[in-house]
């Protein structure tokens, strides 16, 4: 079955990214076919980019976890950065 999650990352960002990690993961055990994160408010949208050298780019690591928990697809509204799109390997 086709599956939607809707969670919104908002502080505290890191409780509620592992409440989605954790409800992923459960979906893809349970057999869903297709699971549609949906994220009202992408967390860590800000570290887009390097401002110094140590910098993390933290939105892009966060794209890279949610696609190896089992997401097939991710639906956000209004982006801080239009780039986002494009740190996803998955539409």
């Amino acid at each position: 079955a086709d599956v939607f999650v809707i969670q919104p990352t908002c502080p505290p960002a890191a409780k509620h990214v592992m409440e989605l990690l954790i409800m992923i993961d459960a979906l893809k055990r349970a057999s869903a076919k297709r699971i549609c994160a949906v994220l009202p408010y992408y967390g860590y949208a800000r570290q887009d980019r390097k401002l110094k050298a140590r910098d993390p780019i933290t939105a892009k690591l966060l794209a890279n976890i949610i696609t190896a928990a089992g997401a097939t697809r991710v639906l956000t509204m209004d982006l801080h950065a239009g780039q986002i799109q494009g740190f996803f390997d998955i539409p």
